[in-house]
C-alpha cells in the first residue's frame, strides 16, 4: 500500500503529538520515583508494569 506525502506528514504529525502525550502522562510517574527515591529495582518494576499495560491494551486494539 502506496501513501501520499500528504498522508505521510498527516501521520507523522499524529505520531509527535502522541508521543508528546505519552511523555506527558509518565513524568509525573518519572517526578514521583525521582522524589521518593525509589530504588533502581522499584522503578525496573513500575516501568515494566507499564510496558505490560501497554502490551495489553495494544493486542486488545489489535483483536477488534
Amino acid at each position: 500500500m502506496t501513501h501520499t506525502a500528504e498522508e505521510l506528514a498527516q501521520a507523522l504529525s499524529i505520531a509527535t503529538k502522541i508521543d508528546r502525550k505519552v511523555k506527558d502522562l509518565l513524568s509525573p510517574i518519572e517526578r514521583e520515583m525521582r522524589l521518593m527515591g525509589y530504588r533502581q529495582e522499584f522503578q525496573e518494576i513500575i516501568w515494566q508494569a507499564i510496558a505490560d499495560e501497554a502490551t495489553r491494551r495494544a493486542t486488545e486494539c489489535r483483536k477488534g
